[in-house]
């Protein structure tokens, strides 16, 4: 027997047996109560709008939306095959939150399942693959990556990963080159779910090294036509989200450094002290050694690597640390200016899978040792209670976490009793207030966040919306001035204050601010039609065809745009062109009643003027 063989005849034999088909459904089970409450969810405002209910990705699927999907990207990050996910469910269920959540936690226990078949492959024994895959599936740091539906990109490109690693092991083990197309082929389909995929080659390298494959200078050349492909396919695809999100050492090279190992360690303490988990964490100020939080995470980061040095001929041991860092390296922080997210429990989804299968099979080795020394039946029933003691912990802290996504009102209530010094929770929540039509509350919020963040535009436009519902105009142009001025490329501020302004009959400063929007970007079909009802209500009907006209060049599909350019047409009397837009737009949008309205007004004008027209000719004729 090869060396290359050995753990999968290995795995096999532990795989033989009725083992398998006892704990699977038992695990699956359990997961799926640790993670019942997340069914009763409904959409959040972080996020959830900008993936599903305001992407124009999701909705019926044709030709046109399918190629939106594989040509735009989320938040800067390319993740076609999850918005595609999200366009389906929409395409049979609608809107349905129980159907998103549903789905997510089913593909969470699709990946639980995978987990277990690969630490069967790896050499565990069913108990051991069996509590390697219960940890992982009801591990509480894991909740954001399942309750949360945005999420979905995480259980996605999971469930892709380990198929594409159970397939090359198939390919290691029998050499079938189709096995190996197929691993590539999950790869691809994973790195299109998320871009944190981009380990997956130098897990291949892992594992490669774990099974004892040859690596020498006559399998080089052959092992690097195996990689290859992999590498090639998902760094140009990740490329396009990793060059948006670069990160670099900030201007003082000791702080990067030192955040850089929080990061690293951060995750390490998560998993294995999960006490105080929260969707969103602050850095700690400031960095420094002085500051506890810093000389922990550097004890922990030194301890990391001495251990992996010191029992570097325990493969499992070694596995499972360079797993962790080969996986979560891409998404280490050197410092907190680009995103409030330094770090967050959704990146440790896959990477502490390595861990996990450590605990698989640090419990087989107890388990042996308890055999071989004939220990009394005491001893056993205290190590399977104290086991079942740490997992009943686990279920349980995964339960409660799965109720925050209960609704806006409720999550958000919670992180700010939690965690009252993130500007962000307030501003979510204060939007929460807003939807429901609580504005007083909304702008209380909207207040706290710019208290604790002055620089943060998103609060500033929130209280200028709150305060253009209660008709406080100067309010509401005075918080959008201020948004401006801290951002001046904020198209969405412009806007805003241009529809107010007009709404004040002020349509030279309306004109203004739109003008602004389409100097920033000329394509803006709706910035053309915003000024052209500033022109229109000023009078000015010559400068509003010309920017309908524009608007439905850039979007000819807009059937806005030709409403209002017949209504113009109507002002200059132009009943034929007027009759022509009404009848695109009604194409465009039958279930519009205005236009039915107006079009056959304009019917009857013009066959006034039709009939006028008749009656001068007769005359003239006789005459």
């Amino acid at each position: 027997m090869t060396a290359t063989t050995r753990p999968f005849a290995s795995a096999m034999n532990h795989g033989g047996g009725k083992g398998p088909a006892i704990y699977f459904p038992v695990i699956l089970s359990l997961v799926f109560i640790a993670f019942l409450p997340s069914l009763r969810g409904s959409f959040l405002n972080w996020d959830d709008d900008t993936h599903i209910l305001e992407n124009n990705a999701v909705g019926r699927l044709d030709l046109a939306r399918l190629r939106r999907i594989f040509t735009s990207t989320v938040n800067d990050t390319y993740i076609p095959l999850t918005i595609l996910s999200f366009t389906l469910e929409y395409q049979f269920f609608g809107y349905s939150a129980f159907v998103y959540h549903l789905d997510n936690l089913l593909l969470h226990l699709g990946v639980v399942g995978l987990i277990f078949i690969f630490a069967i492959r790896l050499g565990l024994s069913p108990k051991g693959a069996g509590l390697a895959s219960l940890l992982f599936g009801i591990h509480p740091m894991h909740v954001e990556s399942v309750a949360w539906i945005t999420e979905r990109k995480d259980v996605l490109y999971a469930f892709f990963y380990m198929l594409s690693l159970i397939q090359y092991s198939l390919y290691v083990q029998l050499n079938r080159w189709g096995d190996w197309a197929l691993s590539l082929f999950y790869g691809l389909l994973s790195i299109l779910a998320k871009p944190m995929a981009l380990s997956l080659p130098l897990i291949l390298f892992l594992c490669d090294w774990f099974w004892q494959r040859p690596l020498n200078r006559n399998t080089l050349r052959d092992t690097i036509k195996e990689k290859a492909p992999f590498f090639l396919v998902i760094v140009s695809i990740t490329g396009i989200t990793y060059s948006l999100h670069a990160r670099i050492p900030g201007t003082n090279p000791g702080e990067a450094i030192l955040i850089w190992i929080w990061t690293f360690s951060f995750y390490i303490q998560k998993f294995f002290l999960p006490l105080d988990l929260s969707p969103f964490y602050a850095l700690p100020k400031p960095v420094s050694l002085a500051q506890p939080e810093y000389l922990i995470a550097v004890g922990v980061f030194c301890l990391f690597w001495a251990l992996l040095l010191r029992q570097r001929c325990s493969r499992w041991l070694v596995f499972a640390g360079l797993f962790y860092f080969a996986s979560i390296f891409f998404l280490l922080r050197f410092d907190d200016l680009k995103d409030n997210h330094v770090v967050a429990d959704r990146f440790m989804y896959l990477p502490s899978l390595g861990f996990c299968l450590l605990a698989g099979w640090g419990f087989e080795k107890i388990l042996n040792k308890l055999k071989t020394t004939q220990a009394p039946k005491i001893t056993r029933a205290f190590v399977y209670g104290g086991l079942g003691l740490v997992l009943l912990a686990l279920g349980v802290k995964t339960y409660g976490q799965s109720r925050l996504w209960a609704n806006n009102i409720y999550f958000w209530d919670w992180l700010i009793e939690k965690r009252d010094n993130i500007p962000s929770a307030y501003n979510y929540r204060g939007v929460a207030y807003l939807a429901e039509g609580r504005y007083e509350p909304a702008i209380a919020d909207f207040n706290r966040a710019l208290k604790l963040q002055p620089s943060y535009v998103k609060p500033y436009y929130n209280n200028a919306l709150a305060y253009r519902h209660l008709g406080k105009y100067p309010l509401a142009i005075q918080n959008l001035n201020d948004a401006i001025r801290i951002d001046p490329d904020c198209i969405r501020c412009y806007n805003l204050r241009g529809l107010i302004y007009k709404k004040m009959g002020q349509y030279d400063l309306a004109v203004n601010d739109y003008t602004a929007i389409i100097q920033k970007d000329p394509t803006l079909y709706k910035a053309y039609f915003n000024r052209a009802l500033a022109y229109s209500a000023a009078g000015e009907w010559s400068m509003a065809l010309e920017d309908l006209s524009r608007s439905i060049e850039l979007n000819g599909r807009f059937p806005n745009a030709y409403g209002e350019r017949a209504r113009v047409y109507v002002q200059l009397k132009d009943w034929e062109r007027a009759l022509a837009d009404y009848n695109q737009a009604i194409r465009l949008a039958p279930q519009a009643p205005w236009l039915y309205e107006e079009r056959a007004l304009v019917s009857r004008l013009l066959d006034q003027d039709l009939g006028h027209s008749l009656a001068d000719h007769e005359t003239k004729s006789t005459r």
